[in-house]
């Protein structure tokens, strides 16, 4: 009898360390497969973002662009319109300008 329960209790602590050793490869592989996941995310996440920036980037860069057109546009209108005064007036300034030299 006594050989009985020496036999079970060795069972036992067999089954146990069993029992031990599988959680602890489970645990080992959980943690893997955890850590591969977070890799997985965080590429993921620094795939995103690369993606958003250059968006951003790309949004930036045009509306630059747009307001540079813009300006440019108003600035070629400006001298166009100063050219138009110059030249509807140049000669009446030409005459005040002389008028003014010579006492007139």
């Amino acid at each position: 009898m006594t050989d009985n329960i020496i036999e079970t209790l060795v069972q036992i602590d067999e089954r146990a360390r069993s029992i031990t050793d599988n959680a602890e490869k489970e645990r080992i592989k959980l943690a893997e497969k955890m850590e591969t996941d977070m890799r997985k995310i965080r590429a993921s996440i620094e795939h995103d973002s690369n993606a958003k920036i250059k968006k951003l980037h790309d949004l930036s860069r045009e509306e630059t662009k747009r307001k540079k057109d813009d300006i440019e546009s108003s600035t070629r209108e400006k001298i166009a319109g100063m050219r138009k005064f110059f030249e509807e007036n140049h000669k009446k300034w030409e005459n005040e300008i002389f008028n003014h030299i010579i006492g007139r």
